[in-house]
């Protein structure tokens, strides 16, 4: 019986052999992850339902202080929220803190006073993100370390200066659906006690995944886009309340150690240079404080600051500082690394908590500075607009409707989009209103609209010849991943460009989906024809839904003197 036990003691998951911020006292009053689901921070990997269950929990011990927001549903049903935190007295001010905000983020009609007004009381507001990828475990873990934290330490500068100087959002599980699937996989594979060896059952994860969310979706790439309900939920936060800087957190593979910017080559030309700037000063703070740890890290490698559509690099279009941080994954409770070293998924939670709170701090610390850099960004905004070209005009003559889903998609992300108010006249060519959407150039997402609409996004010179000759040296390349993205392309918009302005811009077009007609059709005998085209597509959806008969036409045919196309 004594072997058996001690046996057992042996096998146990390690803990963090740290605390994670030595020597703070913690205010009783706020429950603690384990008197709510039943283990610690860093001991278990908890399932998405219970870490929205102990948000729930700390708002409602806290709730002058935090503020907790319900942005989407999973296509699994599952709530996705983010915890907005701050002192009692912006809390309580909390819609006129966001109006504030969005005056600064819209820049028209501030004087240079009642810019450097608002430059000097208003938070700096910082954005956590975790769990993008639902198998990238211990981020969510870190998140919910970082709540009670920030909400029970007593008497911790840090925190003092973070909740005077700013806001600090924090959405704790990115994708719930990827995660539960990971926690069904890891609770199914796993023994009595977790087993370290990379070739174990539990750290062999079937496919799909835990990565992807319930349609396979990988929700890092689809920020711009807004393909899914988690993602377009996640950028309406971002429209909403306009953060400065966005930390990322991720994990990478289990040999690693932990990687925070500077980014590696290449980088984005659209960004800016206070944006690159902000980078050094982060990076320095969070090297600080890892050295001062014992923690082992990376940078100017391997992750580049090149897609625009991450969900920290998205932020960066709008004027603010983007940042991915990446653990090394135990990918289960406990792992042996190829060099001896045991990692577990507690350390993974500790440094991802460590990064995440210096971030908060050090953007508390450097707020005006910050949100200087982040209004001059979308002031040069306009500038460059107004240095030409005045327009860019989207404009689709086969498929109409494909126009307006882009201009849609362009609102989505906090791009100004006009109809026109009746045909115009670009290079040369006459368009009518019908398919013709107008992007005045002189706006605060000047770059944004650059980096979605232009065919090339210019690579620096010298990395593309880097990469040409570890080419020729059959070298693998340094690139990351995504390289190509235009907009006008994957839609099939032309996008002509307005060096002056055509003085069509009417009204500005709505995000929204346009409301069904109210004349409904006339009588018919024998059917209805829907001429082939993206908008026919998605109403034979809903017809099917509803149960309708369709048919389609397997070749083109002449009707009434009109002619109609295959698939109609």
């Amino acid at each position: 019986m004594l072997g058996s036990l001690l046996f057992a003691a042996l096998i146990q998951v390690p803990t963090p052999d740290q605390e994670f911020v030595p020597g703070t006292q913690y205010d009783p009053g706020i429950p603690t992850l384990e008197e709510v689901v039943g283990h610690d921070f860093g001991e278990e990997v908890t399932h998405p339902d219970d870490v929205v269950r102990y948000f729930e929990a700390l708002a409602d011990a806290a709730p002058d202080r935090t503020h907790l927001v319900r942005y989407a549903e999973s296509w699994e049903g599952r709530p996705l929220i983010v915890m907005v935190v701050g002192s009692a007295e912006r809390m309580t001010n909390l819609d006129a803190v966001k109006a504030d905000l969005a005056r600064l983020a819209a820049v028209r009609g501030l004087s240079d006073s009642e810019v450097d007004e608002l430059i000097g009381r208003l938070p700096v507001v910082t954005a956590l993100m975790h769990g993008v990828h639902g198998n990238e475990i211990s981020s969510s873990g870190a998140a919910m370390a970082e709540a009670y934290h920030l909400l029970a330490a007593q008497n911790d500068p840090a925190v003092d200066a973070i909740l005077n100087e700013s806001l600090v959002i924090i959405d704790p599980v990115e994708n719930p659906d990827g995660r539960a699937r990971f926690v069904q996989h890891t609770t199914m594979s796993r023994a009595r006690w977790p087993n370290e060896q990379s070739y174990s059952a539990e750290h062999d994860e079937p496919w799909p995944g835990g990565r992807v969310n319930h349609y396979l979706f990988d929700l890092n790439r689809d920020l711009f886009i807004q393909s899914q309900p988690e993602t377009s939920g996640k950028v309406d936060v971002f429209l909403e309340f306009h953060p400065h800087v966005v930390a990322d957190l991720h994990e990478m593979g289990g040999n690693s150690t932990y990687f925070f910017p500077p980014t590696a080559p290449p980088e984005n030309p659209w960004y800016g240079e206070r944006q690159i700037a902000q980078m050094e000063l982060f990076g320095q703070a969070n090297a600080e404080i890892f050295d001062e740890r014992g923690f082992a890290y990376f940078n100017r490698d391997v992750y580049d600051l090149f897609y625009p559509g991450y969900v920290d690099m998205w932020p960066m279009n709008h004027g603010a500082l983007g940042m991915t941080y990446e653990q090394a994954s135990a990918r289960a409770l406990v792992l042996r690394k190829n060099d001896g070293d045991l990692l577990t998924y507690g350390d993974g939670v500790l440094h991802h908590f460590v990064a995440a709170l210096k971030t908060a701090e050090t953007a508390a610390r450097n707020r005006q500075r910050i949100l200087r850099d982040y209004y001059d960004f979308r002031r040069e905004g306009i500038e460059l607009g107004e240095d030409g070209p005045a327009e860019y005009v989207l404009h689709s003559a086969h498929d109409p409707s494909m126009a307006e889903r882009l201009a849609r998609m362009l609102v989505e992300n906090g791009i100004d989009v006009r109809e026109p108010t009746g045909p115009i006249q670009v290079e040369g060519r006459d368009l009518p209103a019908r398919g013709t959407y107008i992007v005045p150039m002189d706006q605060p997402a000047h770059r944004f609209v650059r980096n979605l609409l232009d065919d090339h996004v210019q690579m620096d010179e010298g990395f593309v010849q880097r990469q040409i000759e570890r080419r020729a040296r059959r070298e693998g390349d340094e690139i990351y991943d995504l390289t190509s993205w235009s907009q006008s392309l994957l839609w099939d918009v032309e996008v002509m460009i307005a060096t002056d302005a055509t003085g069509a811009a009417g009204p500005a077009v709505d995000g929204t989906r346009p409301p069904a007609p109210e004349t409904m059709l006339p009588e018919s005998v024998v059917g209805y024809l829907l001429p082939w085209g993206t908008a026919a597509a998605e109403a034979v959806v809903e017809a099917l839904r509803d149960g309708i008969r369709v048919r389609a036409a397997g070749e083109a045919f002449t009707l009434g003197g009109r002619d109609y196309p295959v698939g109609t």
